[in-house]
Protein backbone atom coordinates (compact mmCIF):
# COMPACT_ATOMS: atom_id res chain seq x y z
CA UNK A 1 0.00 0.00 0.00
CA UNK A 2 3.18 2.85 0.96
CA UNK A 3 3.82 1.70 -2.62
CA UNK A 4 1.05 2.61 -4.42
CA UNK A 5 0.60 5.78 -2.37
CA UNK A 6 3.81 6.82 -3.71
CA UNK A 7 3.85 6.22 -7.25
CA UNK A 8 0.27 6.81 -7.46
CA UNK A 9 0.57 10.50 -8.00
CA UNK A 10 3.27 10.02 -10.25
CA UNK A 11 1.25 8.21 -12.68
CA UNK A 12 -1.31 10.47 -12.70
CA UNK A 13 0.73 13.27 -13.57
CA UNK A 14 2.25 11.30 -16.50
CA UNK A 15 -0.77 9.92 -18.08
CA UNK A 16 -2.26 13.81 -17.58
CA UNK A 17 0.89 14.75 -19.13
CA UNK A 18 0.24 12.62 -22.35
CA UNK A 19 -3.59 13.25 -22.38
CA UNK A 20 -2.14 16.90 -22.51
CA UNK A 21 0.33 16.60 -25.27
CA UNK A 22 -2.38 14.73 -27.58
CA UNK A 23 -4.73 17.72 -26.82
CA UNK A 24 -1.66 20.67 -27.39
CA UNK A 25 -0.81 18.40 -31.08
CA UNK A 26 -4.56 18.55 -32.36
CA UNK A 27 -5.12 22.33 -31.07
CA UNK A 28 -1.71 23.12 -32.78
CA UNK A 29 -2.49 21.29 -36.18
CA UNK A 30 -5.79 23.33 -36.31
CA UNK A 31 -3.88 26.59 -35.63
CA UNK A 32 -1.89 26.42 -38.68
CA UNK A 33 -2.69 29.12 -41.07
CA UNK A 34 -5.11 27.78 -43.87
CA UNK A 35 -4.09 28.37 -47.55
CA UNK A 36 -4.86 28.21 -50.56
CA UNK A 37 -3.27 29.04 -53.73
CA UNK A 38 -3.94 28.32 -57.76
CA UNK A 39 -1.27 28.17 -60.73
CA UNK A 40 -2.66 28.08 -64.00
CA UNK A 41 -1.01 27.06 -67.57
CA UNK A 42 -1.40 29.68 -70.03
CA UNK A 43 1.55 28.53 -72.80
CA UNK A 44 -0.98 25.64 -74.66
CA UNK A 45 -0.48 22.70 -73.67
CA UNK A 46 0.06 21.76 -70.24
CA UNK A 47 3.48 21.09 -69.14
CA UNK A 48 5.23 19.27 -65.95
CA UNK A 49 4.54 19.24 -62.28
CA UNK A 50 7.51 18.63 -59.84
CA UNK A 51 6.33 18.20 -56.04
CA UNK A 52 8.83 17.85 -53.17
CA UNK A 53 6.82 17.46 -49.74
CA UNK A 54 7.70 17.35 -46.35
CA UNK A 55 3.84 16.65 -45.84
CA UNK A 56 1.24 14.29 -46.47
CA UNK A 57 -0.13 14.88 -50.00
CA UNK A 58 -3.74 13.95 -51.61
CA UNK A 59 -3.34 14.61 -55.34
CA UNK A 60 -6.15 13.63 -57.31
CA UNK A 61 -6.85 15.33 -61.03
CA UNK A 62 -9.93 16.46 -62.26
CA UNK A 63 -11.85 17.96 -65.27
CA UNK A 64 -11.32 21.36 -65.92
CA UNK A 65 -14.68 23.12 -65.72
CA UNK A 66 -13.76 26.35 -67.28
CA UNK A 67 -11.09 24.65 -70.04
CA UNK A 68 -8.04 25.97 -68.45
CA UNK A 69 -5.00 23.97 -66.99
CA UNK A 70 -4.29 24.50 -63.56
CA UNK A 71 -2.87 23.26 -60.38
CA UNK A 72 -4.57 24.37 -57.00
CA UNK A 73 -3.47 23.54 -53.75
CA UNK A 74 -5.15 23.98 -50.23
CA UNK A 75 -4.80 22.73 -46.14
CA UNK A 76 -3.24 24.33 -43.12
CA UNK A 77 0.74 24.28 -43.38
CA UNK A 78 3.46 26.47 -41.61
CA UNK A 79 3.85 30.62 -42.63
CA UNK A 80 7.45 29.10 -43.64
CA UNK A 81 5.54 26.48 -46.89
CA UNK A 82 3.20 29.57 -47.19
CA UNK A 83 6.04 32.16 -47.86
CA UNK A 84 7.83 29.19 -50.53
CA UNK A 85 4.57 29.21 -52.09
CA UNK A 86 3.57 32.46 -52.99
CA UNK A 87 7.07 33.10 -54.26
CA UNK A 88 6.15 29.69 -56.61
CA UNK A 89 5.20 30.50 -60.11
CA UNK A 90 4.91 28.33 -63.64
CA UNK A 91 8.81 28.26 -65.25
CA UNK A 92 9.08 27.19 -69.38
CA UNK A 93 5.59 25.93 -68.30
CA UNK A 94 6.46 23.76 -65.30
CA UNK A 95 5.73 24.53 -62.14
CA UNK A 96 8.03 23.61 -59.31
CA UNK A 97 5.94 23.20 -55.64
CA UNK A 98 8.08 23.15 -52.83
CA UNK A 99 6.28 21.90 -49.48
CA UNK A 100 9.03 22.03 -46.99
CA UNK A 101 8.63 22.98 -43.14
CA UNK A 102 10.94 25.05 -40.90
CA UNK A 103 12.99 22.27 -38.86
CA UNK A 104 12.70 24.81 -36.10
CA UNK A 105 9.00 24.04 -35.80
CA UNK A 106 8.31 20.47 -36.65
CA UNK A 107 7.12 18.54 -34.03
CA UNK A 108 4.96 15.51 -34.19
CA UNK A 109 1.48 17.24 -34.58
CA UNK A 110 2.72 18.42 -37.83
CA UNK A 111 3.28 14.84 -39.14
CA UNK A 112 -0.30 14.36 -39.73
CA UNK A 113 -1.16 17.63 -41.71
CA UNK A 114 -2.22 16.69 -44.88
CA UNK A 115 -2.26 18.80 -48.14
CA UNK A 116 -4.77 18.37 -51.07
CA UNK A 117 -3.75 19.20 -54.29
CA UNK A 118 -5.56 19.11 -57.86
CA UNK A 119 -5.05 19.30 -60.81
CA UNK A 120 -7.15 20.62 -63.49
CA UNK A 121 -6.77 19.89 -66.99
CA UNK A 122 -9.05 20.55 -69.92
CA UNK A 123 -11.02 17.73 -72.70
CA UNK A 124 -8.12 15.13 -72.97
CA UNK A 125 -5.41 17.24 -72.16
CA UNK A 126 -2.60 15.51 -70.36
CA UNK A 127 1.07 16.70 -68.22
CA UNK A 128 4.10 15.53 -69.86
CA UNK A 129 5.37 14.57 -66.48
CA UNK A 130 4.57 14.52 -62.62
CA UNK A 131 7.47 14.19 -60.02
CA UNK A 132 6.49 13.44 -56.50
CA UNK A 133 9.32 13.30 -53.86
CA UNK A 134 9.04 12.97 -50.22
CA UNK A 135 11.28 11.79 -47.27
CA UNK A 136 8.55 10.67 -45.21
CA UNK A 137 5.15 11.01 -45.71
CA UNK A 138 2.16 9.50 -46.85
CA UNK A 139 1.19 10.41 -50.60
CA UNK A 140 -1.91 9.23 -52.63
CA UNK A 141 -2.87 10.05 -56.46
CA UNK A 142 -5.99 9.75 -58.24
CA UNK A 143 -6.89 9.64 -61.96
CA UNK A 144 -3.49 10.73 -62.72
CA UNK A 145 -2.82 11.56 -66.52
CA UNK A 146 0.35 12.55 -67.57
CA UNK A 147 3.18 10.57 -69.82
CA UNK A 148 5.04 10.27 -66.95
CA UNK A 149 5.06 9.67 -63.27
CA UNK A 150 7.93 9.33 -61.04
CA UNK A 151 7.68 8.70 -57.16
CA UNK A 152 10.39 8.66 -54.63
CA UNK A 153 10.42 8.32 -51.00
CA UNK A 154 12.60 7.43 -48.23
CA UNK A 155 9.57 6.31 -45.41
CA UNK A 156 6.04 6.00 -46.04
CA UNK A 157 2.97 4.80 -48.10
CA UNK A 158 2.08 5.05 -51.56
CA UNK A 159 -1.01 5.18 -53.47
CA UNK A 160 -2.05 5.23 -56.83
CA UNK A 161 -5.58 4.91 -58.17
CA UNK A 162 -6.43 5.13 -61.53
CA UNK A 163 -2.99 6.01 -63.69
CA UNK A 164 -3.18 6.35 -67.52
CA UNK A 165 0.98 7.08 -68.34
CA UNK A 166 4.17 5.31 -67.55
CA UNK A 167 4.55 4.88 -63.83
CA UNK A 168 8.06 4.75 -61.40
CA UNK A 169 8.38 4.21 -58.20
CA UNK A 170 11.21 3.70 -55.82
CA UNK A 171 11.42 4.09 -51.88
CA UNK A 172 13.19 2.44 -49.05
CA UNK A 173 10.55 1.64 -46.49
CA UNK A 174 6.59 1.40 -47.09
CA UNK A 175 4.25 0.18 -48.87
CA UNK A 176 2.90 0.83 -52.53
CA UNK A 177 -1.03 0.00 -53.54
CA UNK A 178 -1.80 0.69 -56.77
CA UNK A 179 -5.32 -0.21 -58.76
CA UNK A 180 -6.29 0.93 -62.20
CA UNK A 181 -2.57 1.55 -63.57
CA UNK A 182 -2.83 1.57 -67.27
CA UNK A 183 0.74 2.01 -69.03
CA UNK A 184 4.81 0.20 -68.10
CA UNK A 185 5.28 0.38 -64.60
CA UNK A 186 9.31 0.04 -62.87
CA UNK A 187 8.73 0.03 -59.42
CA UNK A 188 11.45 -0.80 -56.61
CA UNK A 189 11.09 -1.16 -52.53
CA UNK A 190 13.54 -1.68 -50.07
CA UNK A 191 11.29 -3.02 -47.44
CA UNK A 192 7.77 -3.18 -47.23
CA UNK A 193 5.07 -4.57 -49.69
CA UNK A 194 4.35 -3.54 -53.58
CA UNK A 195 0.64 -4.58 -54.61
CA UNK A 196 -1.07 -3.95 -57.86
CA UNK A 197 -4.81 -4.42 -58.98
CA UNK A 198 -5.78 -5.04 -62.56
CA UNK A 199 -2.51 -3.32 -63.57
CA UNK A 200 -2.53 -3.21 -67.54
CA UNK A 201 1.02 -2.88 -69.02
CA UNK A 202 4.59 -4.43 -68.67
CA UNK A 203 6.45 -4.18 -65.58
CA UNK A 204 9.79 -4.08 -63.77
CA UNK A 205 9.21 -4.85 -59.93
CA UNK A 206 12.30 -5.29 -57.52
CA UNK A 207 12.31 -5.63 -54.01
CA UNK A 208 14.50 -6.56 -50.91
CA UNK A 209 12.33 -7.47 -48.34
CA UNK A 210 8.62 -8.08 -47.77
CA UNK A 211 6.17 -9.21 -50.62
CA UNK A 212 4.80 -8.62 -54.05
CA UNK A 213 1.03 -9.26 -55.25
CA UNK A 214 -0.43 -8.37 -58.44
CA UNK A 215 -4.17 -9.37 -58.76
CA UNK A 216 -5.87 -9.60 -61.65
CA UNK A 217 -2.88 -8.00 -64.28
CA UNK A 218 -3.15 -8.17 -68.11
CA UNK A 219 0.98 -8.27 -68.63
CA UNK A 220 2.97 -10.06 -71.45
CA UNK A 221 6.02 -8.69 -70.11
CA UNK A 222 6.71 -8.90 -66.29
CA UNK A 223 10.14 -9.05 -64.99
CA UNK A 224 9.78 -9.39 -60.93
CA UNK A 225 12.90 -10.26 -58.41
CA UNK A 226 12.75 -10.19 -54.94
CA UNK A 227 15.70 -11.27 -51.91
CA UNK A 228 13.50 -12.33 -49.02
CA UNK A 229 9.89 -12.47 -49.39
CA UNK A 230 6.70 -14.36 -51.41
CA UNK A 231 5.83 -13.25 -54.69
CA UNK A 232 1.63 -13.73 -55.80
CA UNK A 233 0.21 -13.25 -59.61
CA UNK A 234 -3.22 -13.71 -60.97
CA UNK A 235 -3.36 -16.32 -63.35
CA UNK A 236 -4.04 -14.02 -66.89
CA UNK A 237 -6.00 -15.69 -69.41
CA UNK A 238 -4.80 -14.00 -71.97
CA UNK A 239 -1.30 -14.58 -71.39
CA UNK A 240 0.19 -17.21 -74.34
CA UNK A 241 3.58 -16.97 -73.17
CA UNK A 242 6.16 -18.37 -71.06
CA UNK A 243 7.00 -18.89 -67.27
CA UNK A 244 10.28 -18.32 -65.89
CA UNK A 245 9.74 -19.32 -62.53
CA UNK A 246 13.21 -19.53 -59.72
CA UNK A 247 13.60 -19.12 -56.22
CA UNK A 248 16.68 -20.52 -54.16
CA UNK A 249 14.87 -21.49 -51.06
CA UNK A 250 11.14 -21.71 -51.29
CA UNK A 251 8.50 -23.14 -53.46
CA UNK A 252 6.95 -22.54 -56.83
CA UNK A 253 3.48 -23.09 -57.61
CA UNK A 254 2.19 -22.44 -61.00
CA UNK A 255 0.26 -23.83 -63.98
CA UNK A 256 1.89 -24.84 -66.95
CA UNK A 257 2.29 -21.95 -69.32
CA UNK A 258 0.27 -21.86 -73.02
CA UNK A 259 3.82 -21.48 -74.31
CA UNK A 260 2.37 -20.41 -78.02
CA UNK A 261 4.43 -16.74 -77.71
CA UNK A 262 7.60 -15.29 -76.95
CA UNK A 263 6.03 -13.41 -73.78
CA UNK A 264 7.75 -13.85 -70.71
CA UNK A 265 6.77 -14.03 -67.07
CA UNK A 266 10.06 -13.87 -65.14
CA UNK A 267 10.08 -14.14 -61.11
CA UNK A 268 13.39 -14.80 -59.04
CA UNK A 269 13.26 -14.88 -55.29
CA UNK A 270 16.37 -15.55 -53.18
CA UNK A 271 14.30 -17.02 -50.13
CA UNK A 272 10.57 -17.17 -50.40
CA UNK A 273 7.71 -18.61 -52.60
CA UNK A 274 6.04 -17.97 -55.97
CA UNK A 275 2.52 -18.63 -56.62
CA UNK A 276 0.59 -17.93 -59.89
CA UNK A 277 -2.97 -18.93 -59.19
Amino acid sequence: MIHHKRYGPLFALILLSLIGTACQSRDLVDKLPAHEQKWTFTQGKPGSLVVDSEYDVSMAFIASADGSNYVEISGNMQQHTIDQLEATEIAGNTLKVALNKDVKLVAPNYKSTKLKMTVALANDARLQQVSYKSKAGDASFTDLKAEHVDVSFHSGDIKVDRLQGALTVEGTSGNINAADVDGSADVSLRTGKIKFDRFTGDGVFKLTSGSIDLTEQRSDHLDISVRTGDVTLSLDPAFKGFFDLKTTTGRVNAPEPPQETTDKIKVRATSGNIRIR
